[in-house]
């Protein structure tokens, strides 16, 4: 599993690109998955025999601002129907027997002065959309004592959150200035503040 940030084709602060079109098909394994955050969940593809993304209807399990978990059933749309925006992420999950597997976004673009709105006292499931390494951390509008991020945790699998204590970010006991992730990967954004925004 890998989190990806929506890739950015064109100008503009409010481009928008359909699921459909996020990654090329051509190389990826019938049966990898591709989840899209939504309201109350996330929606589902998974791709068939002859690379189109089939919509599957799940039972999945959400975070409220309190961390309790909820069962929400979700009907998952065409992939060619559902949009999402740059600054975005997105989950791809190759199938477990897969191996050594490409894939191609679509080219982006490095804009700056651009941004999301994060919203407030939820999981806000972000990206870096530039051609560079970004700052997280030094990107948030409003920030608050006790905002995370949550980052991918190199190939492990996990993620790794920073909790912000009002001066600095902490992981464990140590303290960071910094919280980076790479062009095209996605994180986890909690923030308090109910206007803030995630900045580029």
């Amino acid at each position: 599993k890998v989190l990806l940030s929506v890739p950015f084709a064109g100008y503009g602060t409010d481009a928008k690109i359909k699921v459909s079109e996020l990654v090329e098909t051509s190389s990826l394994p019938e049966n990898t998955v591709l989840r899209v955050a939504c309201e109350g969940g996330y929606y589902t593809w998974k791709l068939t025999a002859d690379k189109k993304w089939n919509p599957v209807n799940d039972e999945v399990v959400s975070i409220d601002a309190n961390g309790e978990q909820e069962q929400n059933k979700i009907v998952t749309p065409e992939a060619d129907t559902v949009e999402i925006g740059r600054g975005n992420s997105f989950w791809l999950e190759l199938p477990p027997e897969s191996s050594d597997v490409t894939f191609t976004l679509i080219g982006q673009q490095d804009l700056s002065g651009t941004g999301v709105a994060l919203t407030g006292k939820k999981w806000n499931l972000v990206g870096n959309p530039n051609v560079a390494e970004y700052d997280v951390a030094s990107k948030i509008s409003k920030i608050a004592e006790n905002d995370y991020i949550s980052v991918q945790n190199g190939d492990t699998g996990y993620l790794k959150t920073y909790r912000y204590n009002g001066t600095k970010w902490t992981c464990g006991r140590t303290g960071y200035d910094k919280v980076n992730i790479n062009p095209g990967d996605g994180c986890w954004v909690y923030v308090n503040a109910d206007d803030a925004t995630l900045n580029f």
